[in-house]
């Protein structure tokens, strides 16, 4: 039986649209099922490094003449890898079997499906793309729920006070938090005030209002098939990136990564996500100070919240929890 006559690539590509690519043919059992089959995952998360800057995209006035809505203009911040290899020493935090159930919406503590294997989390870069300069996020692991990567990424970038932080919230006794918690936000909130570290550990065991980071830095990069090839595949010829991985890697950068950096420079979605933090009229030392003294806890007043806020919070209504 010829599975790959000669040609058959070239045809089924030739029908395809410019950002969809067949790589390779694969002949497998019967019973393979190309999701329930796979053992664990790799995604990426690009996030623009002028994110991590201090300061705040501001917006630039329009010249005579033009229309009123103003350009913000994105900090000239370039990430060092003094800071890079920081976060990677505290992405290895995450390595392992851990209770990711504030990283998820509507999950017990007590849930066992909270529980998540974590096989590897690095940081790269920087890297350009079209003139935006982007850190890449690399994570490895058997199974993830609905915005656990975006948390995970998030509280990462905490920099310098993250590794022990990190070991208190995987492990945190806490039967109350925020259930739409979005760490991303929250880090970059922290960084750019100044804000102590144990603001963090409030909001694990606090309810606490946070802004909502935005998702188009997030792509799946590969499923892994590890077990199905020593097993029952193994007769056959490997579900691997053997061969094609030249090829992959260049459409990712060639159509994913160019897309990515696209929508940042065509609607400054990360700009103008951090340019509204401002609208978070939120007392987090007050936060912080009645986590300290055990005070019970009070529903927060929303003094402003961005429209994407609310978009983000109505999704999450009618999304469980739910794995990939």
């Amino acid at each position: 039986m010829v599975l790959d006559p000669p040609g058959v690539l070239d045809r089924i590509n030739a029908n395809l649209p410019d950002d969809i690519r067949v790589f390779a043919i694969r002949r497998t059992t019967g019973g393979f099922d190309s999701k329930n089959s796979v053992d664990s995952r790799i995604y990426e998360y690009l996030l623009p490094g002028y994110i991590l800057a201090p300061e705040e995209p501001k917006p630039q006035p329009a010249e005579e003449g033009e229309a009123a809505a103003a350009e913000l203009q994105i900090p000239d911040y370039q990430v060092t890898p003094e800071l890079i290899d920081k976060l990677n020493e505290y992405l290895e935090v995450f390595k392992g079997t851990n209770n990711f159930f504030n990283y998820t919406i509507r999950m017990d503590k007590n849930d066992a499906s909270a529980k998540r294997y974590i096989i590897g989390f690095k940081c790269s870069g920087p890297f350009t793309v079209d003139g935006v300069d982007f850190v890449r996020f690399e994570i490895q692991g058997q199974s993830f729920m609905l915005h656990q990567i975006r948390r995970m990424i998030g509280i990462a970038t905490i920099r310098d006070h993250c590794t022990a932080l990190l070991r208190h919230v995987l492990d945190i006794q806490s039967s109350q938090l925020c259930a739409h918690v979005w760490y991303l936000g929250m880090i970059v909130f922290l960084i750019k005030r100044n804000l102590p570290k144990e603001v963090l550990n409030a909001t694990f065991v606090r309810k606490a209002p946070v802004p909502t980071a935005p998702s188009e830095g997030l792509l799946l990069q590969q499923c892994v098939y590890k077990v199905y090839n020593e097993g029952k595949g193994r007769s056959y010829e490997p579900i691997t990136w053997e061969g094609i991985k030249d090829q992959v890697e260049a459409f990712r950068s060639e159509q994913i990564y160019t897309h990515i950096a696209a929508i940042e420079k065509e609607t400054k979605v990360f700009a103008e996500w951090t340019a509204k933090q401002s609208q978070y009229l939120i007392d987090y030392e007050k936060l912080l100070d009645d986590w300290r003294n055990d005070r019970p806890e009070v529903p927060f007043e929303y003094k402003g919240r961005p429209p994407r806020e609310a978009a983000a919070e109505a999704e999450d209504t009618t999304n469980a929890a739910k794995e990939d």
